[in-house]
């Protein structure tokens, strides 16, 4: 006989692991702050109008608002603080420690065409945006190489439509 009532569902199950990714994905925007949404921009809006009291009323009409960027002001960040002289500073020193911290990585990268640590006798064809390198160790099978983009980029995904170069080499 069948039962007349189900049990009561102890929660909600997915399938493929997809609960366990979006447990992860929240845990991540929690502790990384990355989850930047209307929640922040309205909070960010709230404070900046309750503590510092820089609402002044809108005069204008909803598309004006839109054109003109009406009110953004109030959902400035705290970094946005001073002069225009000290944003320009901070800037140029963001801007500085970013060039830095490029040039560093490249440096320290294997694959980048510029790097001195490259092994240079491995290269066999250069292309327009990548080259064509024989693997320094470990070699898979007879002839075994990689196509590398000439320029630092995490992933070949960045490199886009570039990549007709390489297509060329193999």
């Amino acid at each position: 006989m069948w039962p007349r009532h189900e049990p009561a569902p102890r929660g909600l199950r997915l399938f493929g692991g997809v609960q366990s990714r979006l447990r992860a994905t929240l845990v991540k925007r929690a502790k990384y702050g990355d989850d930047a949404g209307a929640d922040d921009m309205d909070a960010a809006f709230a404070r900046n109008v309750a503590a510092r009291k820089r609402y002044k009323g809108n005069e204008l009409d909803p598309d004006a608002e839109y054109d003109h960027d009406g009110g953004l002001e109030l959902f400035e960040a705290k970094k946005r603080r001073g002069d225009a002289q000290q944003q320009a500073a901070r800037d140029k020193a963001r801007q500085v420690a970013s060039f830095n911290r490029q040039q560093k990585a490249e440096d320290a990268c294997n694959h980048c065409f510029s790097s001195s640590r490259r092994p240079r006798h491995m290269t066999i064809a250069i292309g327009q945006s990548t080259y064509l390198a024989l693997v320094p160790k470990g070699r898979l099978s007879e002839g075994h190489c990689y196509i590398a983009p000439a320029e630092h980029v995490a992933s070949m995904r960045q490199v886009g439509g570039q990549f007709d170069s390489g297509a060329v080499c193999v």
